[in-house]
């Protein structure tokens, strides 16, 4: 059985695949939803300071346009900070 072409990644299926990251996560998009963001917190949490990259446009434009929530990117960069000051 193959794979579809097109799959679709929303907010739930993000987060159930950030709770099963084991070694690493990389997120590179325009913005995130708040909920995804907690999901990236708990992931760098768990996995340590090295193992999480997040690539946003922090563009307020970005948000206008609904592809990403400003409290989302408030809470990485509260948890960046604090990660790095372990």
């Amino acid at each position: 059985m193959s794979s579809p072409a097109v799959t679709k990644i929303d907010d739930q299926w993000l987060i159930e695949n950030l709770k099963c990251a084991q070694r690493r996560v990389v997120f590179m998009g325009p913005g995130m939803a708040a909920i995804v963001a907690d999901a990236i917190c708990d992931a760098w949490e768990r996995l340590g300071s090295v193992a999480v990259n997040i690539i946003l446009d922090v563009d307020p434009e970005v948000c206008r346009m609904g592809y990403g929530e400003i409290d989302a990117t408030k809470k990485l960069h509260a948890k960046a900070k604090a990660m790095a000051n372990r």
